[in-house]
């Protein structure tokens, strides 16, 4: 069965803005392809579906998105306005879907659960029929978040066309989708133009925090390892190191063995994941010099160490790296900042969108994915 992409109606902002009521969709038809957006403006006549396989939507009210009303006849016709701008073997025009049964009929593999009869593919045309047309109703719900938003925030990009011509009752413009991407980037562009100014010591506290993640060269440590396979040998060879034996001397008895890349049982230039147990790595460079710890318990037997000396770790100098910390640091302000308007956003408008009951897409007072069985809730859950 068709799914819709769960991207947003285009790479702009109204991906972040929009998609906060979820499948909010893309240009792109319902095989996957890049949809032609040049659509006529005049209104296409509707074709009514077949009753009798449910795809029918009622003339009246369907979903009104704060002032806006959208019917069932206008979703119907935008809807098929966008099929017939695609190749003949992605349309999906009801009530025959003519073109759909014929591309079904062409591929190696039916449908699942199908026969491969004419009126089996039908079916599953007007199942990728449905699909597509919740997808369409939350790209209409989405766009029409943006626009308002933009509104609301006084960057309309586009007054002379504002939301109303765009979106009555009867007709729901072409422009709508392309309009709101333009707003979304608007809106982007007043959300970021308050921020203030990321300053030297903004880059250097960055730098200070995420230092490890500059390093050329790791830290490395000298250390003397012995290894058993008990607990209690391993106190032992402690024990014994404790009372003066050398771990060269220990690693020699029965019962006690050199560590993996040991030479009397010193490693040189140990790098902090050369071990394949975190435990060991962890305790070996969270220890002082010279402090003789263990065992410690790990797949490979128990460890008893001594760190000797440590190499200390060589990093970028700030001066290299300041560009692309105040770049980071600008992407992490843009995102945060996006991300507290969507949060809210979400919250207003999710409230100001009701649905009719045989179309509760996400956007929609009530919309629960999980509790969704005409469509798989997977679909609802991306994005």
């Amino acid at each position: 069965m068709y799914r819709p992409s769960g991207k947003g109606i285009s790479p702009a902002l109204i991906c972040v803005l929009a998609c906060c009521v979820g499948g909010c969709g893309n240009s792109r038809d319902p095989r996957g392809n890049e949809a032609d957006t040049s659509h006529d403006p005049r209104p296409t006549p509707v074709t009514r579906t077949d009753a009798s396989l449910g795809a029918s939507l009622p003339s009246g009210e369907v979903t009104r998105v704060g002032s806006h009303l959208i019917t069932g006849a206008a979703l119907e016709r935008w809807l098929a306005q966008r099929m017939r701008s695609l190749p003949p073997r992605a349309r999906l025009l009801p009530p025959s879907f003519a073109d759909c049964v014929a591309q079904l009929k062409e591929e190696p593999i039916t449908p699942e659960g199908s026969d491969g009869s004419p009126a089996q593919l039908r079916k599953e045309c007007l199942a990728r029929y449905e699909a597509a047309r919740r997808q369409g109703l939350e790209q209409v719900i989405a766009a029409t978040w943006t626009l308002e938003a933009a509104r609301e925030l006084g960057v309309s990009s586009d007054p002379a066309t504002p939301g109303k011509q765009l979106l009555s009752p009867g007709r729901i413009d072409p422009r709508l989708l392309p309009a709101a991407t333009s707003a979304a980037a608007a809106i982007r562009r007043a959300i970021v133009r308050g921020f203030r100014p990321i300053t030297k010591v903004d880059v250097a506290r960055y730098y200070a925090q995420h230092r490890d993640t500059y390093a050329t060269v790791p830290e490395l440590r000298d250390v003397q390892l012995a290894r058993t396979q008990t607990q209690a040998r391993g106190d032992l060879a402690r024990e014994e190191i404790e009372a003066g034996k050398t771990f060269a001397h220990v690693v020699k008895e029965s019962g006690v063995e050199e560590a993996d890349y040991s030479n009397n049982a010193l490693v040189l230039e140990l790098r902090p994941t050369e071990f394949g147990e975190p435990n060991l790595n962890h305790a070996i460079f969270g220890a002082q010099p010279n402090e003789l710890l263990g065992p410690i318990d790990t797949v490979y037997g128990y460890f008893v160490f001594e760190v000797k000396k440590i190499h200390p770790a060589h990093f970028k100098p700030l001066s290299e790296v300041a560009s692309s910390i105040r770049d980071e640091l600008s992407r992490q302000r843009e995102e945060q900042a996006i991300a507290r308007f969507v949060a809210a956003w979400r919250a207003k408008w999710t409230a100001r969108t009701s649905c009719a009951g045989g179309l509760v897409v996400r956007g929609c007072i009530g919309f629960d994915a999980a509790a969704s069985t005409d469509l798989p809730a997977a679909l609802y859950s991306a994005g």
